[in-house]
């Protein structure tokens, strides 16, 4: 089963993004609080994915997407959050196969993301 065709999905949960920045937490919005998290630990994940890919096992890597999936998802990261999302459902043997080329995807996928974040906070923008 191939990686899912991306285009024409946004990069961005704008709705999820504005949520968090509506939200305060310690002086600070719950956004620009967990996105320094995010964008601390996303390339490790990315190394554990390939990790897998070396050692040809999917159950380090189901963890390591579903970890994925979940901070995406909070995070307004949507394409990230589809390719997590669809390749749990694949079985191992599909997963296996996909490993390396969720990996890449998931590193290009995550660059654009936290470009585009960049440019939609320097705009200024806090609402849909």
């Amino acid at each position: 089963m191939p990686l899912p065709d991306l285009r024409g999905q946004p990069i961005i949960n704008k709705q999820a993004v504005f949520e968090l920045k509506s939200r305060q937490s310690e002086g600070q919005t719950l956004f620009d609080k967990l996105y320094s998290i995010y964008v601390d630990e996303t390339p490790g994940l990315v190394a554990d994915l390939r990790d897998s890919v070396e050692k040809n096992v999917s159950g380090p890597a189901r963890e390591t997407i579903h970890q994925l999936k979940g901070s995406s998802a909070v995070m307004g990261a949507n394409r990230i959050h589809i390719l997590a999302k669809t390749t749990l459902e694949y079985s191992d043997e599909e997963l296996l196969a996909e490993l390396k080329g969720l990996a890449d995807t998931v590193e290009s996928e995550f660059e654009q993301y936290t470009q585009e974040i960049a440019s939609l906070l320097d705009d200024g923008q806090t609402e849909l």
